[in-house]
């Protein structure tokens, strides 16, 4: 890539960028083809290709879509599709917290949605035109003025259902998803009602004021002092300034005036495990550190996979999966350093003719030179799983 012309290296991403944008489009393929090739199609679907027949429940997406583009929108357009998401889910990883998207609105505004699940959505934005993503070294996310037609509300997104049943990864400890939490209804729908007036007061989506998970923490544990209220869910400093006077004293007088018992919120564990502390300062065993942050170590100091497979005793597909979890948690992975844009481009195009469903038939009708790590860091790079 280094060795290709500006202006070459500008229509590769053109293209791979088209093909990408097809593989999450819900639109006719058939008339997406014909804009591709600079034709007029004088039809809005044709009947005849797999998204006309594809007869998929679709639901409405506008709210996440929302959500999204307010938040690239607070980030200010310069940061690419795994720090959105990050933001977006409420990661507590280092460069987040550095940066200060944990003080931002949108910050954990989605965390029940998967980072698959999310992917998916921001790419299908991208497919519509709500978003671009730049062809710098590192592509950021950037709204596009169609974009504000979504957040006014103007408009509206739908997406295939099955492509959105992407459950979020399962925590050793449980292995099941956290169930509802049981809260004084009575409460939660008051607090419902103080949102919604402030929401239409300051002209926002109710959601970004606190979403309604937020207010049933509220409502099961009814925090009356400020370190109660930051310990809720989906509170940070920011919306605490803002907000936490007004809902702490509506809180305090349903308090006052129903037979409640307060109960202490659990103290949940951290997103990030314990940092690691050594035998020597203890003098007990080592804290565990997940294998996929030991893998990046040795990456972030400049070892290949195969060395990194080699010392750690792991085979190199183990060490890329590791790596495709750190992307997905926000470290910096550089993509082009391991696919080639013509390489790249080969990939996607293979994956257009033959489909996602298994790995075998892309190898099978790609070059001896395109391995089955690059098929999978083609994939993931462009979020098609």
């Amino acid at each position: 890539l280094n060795q290709t012309s500006p202006e070459r290296e500008t229509l590769l991403f053109e293209n791979l960028q088209y093909l990408v944008d097809y593989c999450h489009t819900n639109d006719c393929l058939r008339k997406s083809i014909l804009q591709y090739f600079g034709e007029t199609a004088d039809f809005d679907r044709c009947g005849n290709c797999g998204n006309c027949l594809d007869q998929s429940e679709m639901v409405d997406i506008t709210l996440d879509a929302q959500k999204i583009l307010s938040c690239i929108y607070r980030m200010k357009n310069r940061f690419g599709l795994n720090m959105v998401i990050a933001v977006l889910r409420g990661s507590k990883n280092k460069k987040v917290l550095e940066l200060g998207f944990d003080q931002l609105s949108t910050y954990g505004i989605l965390k029940e949605q998967s980072a698959e699940s999310l992917r998916e959505i921001i790419m299908t934005l991208v497919a519509k035109g709500y978003i671009i993503v730049t062809a710098d070294e590192y592509p950021v996310l950037k709204l596009t003025p169609a974009a504000s037609g979504i957040l006014k509300g103007d408009e509206t997104v739908f997406h295939k259902k099955h492509l959105l049943n992407i459950p979020a990864a399962k925590t050793k400890s449980s292995g099941k998803a956290k169930p509802p939490v049981d809260c004084d209804e009575a409460l939660f729908e008051e607090l419902r009602s103080l949102r919604r007036s402030i929401a239409q007061d300051k002209g926002l989506p109710p959601y970004v004021i606190f979403p309604d998970a937020t207010l049933r923490e509220m409502a099961a544990y009814f925090p009356q002092t400020e370190a109660e209220f930051l310990n809720i869910s989906g509170v940070g400093q920011a919306r605490y300034d803002h907000y936490g006077t007004v809902f702490i004293e509506a809180i305090s007088r349903f308090a006052e005036n129903n037979p409640i018992t307060i109960r202490p919120r659990p103290v949940a564990a951290a997103d990030d495990p314990e940092p690691r502390v050594s035998k020597q300062q203890t003098g007990e065993k080592e804290a565990k550190v997940p294998s996929w942050e030991l893998t990046y170590e040795l990456f972030a100091g400049g070892m290949t996979i195969a060395a990194i497979a080699s010392q750690r005793e792991l085979t190199e597909n183990t060490v890329l999966s590791h790596l495709i979890r750190c992307d997905q948690e926000g470290k910096t992975i550089d993509w082009g350093d391991f696919v080639d844009a013509d390489k790249e481009v080969t990939i996607i195009n293979a994956i257009g003719t033959v489909g996602l469903e298994a790995l075998r038939p892309i190898k099978e009708a790609l070059p001896e030179s395109c391995s089955y790590a690059d098929i999978k860091i083609v994939i993931h790079k462009n979020g098609l799983q």
